[in-house]
């Protein structure tokens, strides 16, 4: 794939100025075009449509902050980065530079080497692999603009909103930060943030709060609200870009300790062979159901499984055949029931399946279809060379069958198990109390 060639407008009324930018710049895989003031800036921006623009400040006809302006007024230049390079800074001039639309400055002399890395930064990130999702909210197009290029160079998706109710319709957790700024239309920022902040899904995800105050007790509310940093206008994009990535550092720490954590939970209760829930999640969740049974008068039903001879399938076949059978049985299981049963591995080859709020009627017509569905499935050996077929025996109790607790359940649904098998297995056995 042949190599994008830029094009790159350096405007600056001196021929050696533009030439050293020029011999800085020469590495670059670009098409370079110059302007001697600023009139001719605009009309060659326009006209060649750059990739970038390097623009001096001190220029015949018109400066380099009212060229600034006009293109950032304009929506077929608005969006081109504009790098000031320039031979004094002072910090009135920054910020005249910033709030012109200005994305970085670099002064005369500069060293040798650092413009030339900048730009690259800048072109390559437009076109790079994205590295994060940022949402830019503000409803001032020069800090929307210069917050752009800094994210953009860096690697950054990234959406833009002026206004709050449609951030809050797009805001979600696969955000990495927010960049909020205190204009915006809708809501209040310092309100925004409080209502983000109040999203339990949302209240990880980083907060920028850029403002044009100074008022310290502002500040400290922003804080106290939920932003976690603030930056002042005029800013420089280099110290954006600073806490940013600090922030956004301390986000991947904590999704990456969050999703040990899920790990670590995930393994506490699931069963490592099928990934059903394990016998300890199972007792866990059986006392909260058998209560809510009780509490609420419904009918609670447990039926227990094995799969019928086992051992002599284990050693016609193999304990490695006897595995598949197993995980194939669970892949069986967490399809065929619904997302309120609760489906567990008990140990070995018994499985239980939890039906709250389900007759014993009902219990009873649902396991024996899932009977029918493992009778009539079969499986490849691990050689490939058989499809493997196996049953299973059931046993069912019910609640409303003056159980009392959850103990008993299980003991009952347990015994009917065995009389599935005592009656010549692959069968379905309710407990009814007489």
């Amino acid at each position: 794939m042949k190599e994008k060639e830029y094009k790159i407008l350096i405007v600056d009324d001196s021929p050696i100025s533009r030439k050293a930018i020029l011999t800085e710049l020469k590495p670059l895989n670009a098409e370079f075009f110059e302007s001697p003031d600023g009139r001719h800036a605009i009309i060659s921006a326009l006209k060649i449509k750059p990739d970038l623009i390097t623009l001096d400040v001190e220029m015949p006809k018109m400066n380099g902050f009212d060229v600034c302006r006009q293109l950032r007024n304009n929506k077929m230049t608005r969006e081109i980065p504009i790098i000031m390079v320039t031979s004094r800074a002072t910090k009135a001039e920054l910020e005249k530079g910033f709030q012109a639309g200005v994305a970085e400055y670099f002064v005369k002399p500069f060293p040798k080497g650092e413009l030339y890395k900048h730009i690259v930064r800048v072109l390559t990130g437009i076109t790079g692999e994205k590295i994060g999702k940022a949402i830019i909210a503000s409803s001032d197009n020069n800090s929307r603009h210069i917050i752009r290029l800094a994210l953009e160079k860096t690697g950054f998706s990234i959406s833009r909103f002026h206004n709050a109710s449609e951030l809050l319709g797009s805001f979600n957790s696969d955000t990495d930060i927010l960049i909020l700024d205190q204009n915006i239309e809708g809501i209040n920022a310092l309100e925004l943030t409080n209502i983000l902040r109040s999203k339990k899904e949302l209240e990880h995800i980083p907060i920028i709060y850029v403002t044009d105050t100074d008022d310290p007790f502002h500040l400290v509310q922003a804080l106290d609200l939920g932003a976690n940093d603030y930056i002042q206008k005029p800013f420089w994009d280099r110290e954006l870009l600073a806490r940013i990535n600090s922030l956004i550092k301390s986000k991947r720490l904590y999704d990456e300790v969050q999703n040990q954590k899920n790990i670590m939970e995930s393994l506490a209760m699931t069963d490592k062979l099928t990934g059903l829930f394990n016998r300890h999640f199972l007792e866990e969740v059986m006392e909260k159901e058998f209560a809510k049974s009780i509490r609420n008068k419904h009918s609670l039903c447990l039926a227990i499984m094995d799969v019928d001879h086992f051992k002599k399938f284990n050693d016609t076949y193999g304990h490695q055949n006897g595995d598949v059978v197993l995980q194939e049985l669970g892949t069986l299981l967490k399809s065929s029931f619904r997302v309120g049963d609760i489906v567990a591995r008990y140990g070995g080859e018994e499985f239980i399946v939890v039906l709250p709020e389900t007759s014993a009627k009902k219990a009873t017509e649902k396991m024996d279809h899932f009977r029918k569905v493992v009778e009539e499935f079969s499986v490849a050996s691990t050689c490939g060379e058989h499809q493997m077929q196996f049953t299973i025996s059931v046993g069912v109790a019910s609640t409303k069958d003056g159980i009392k607790n959850q103990d008993d359940l299980l003991k009952f649904a347990d015994e009917c198990l065995y009389k599935s098998k005592e009656m010549g297995r692959n069968r379905v056995t309710l407990y009814q109390n007489e």
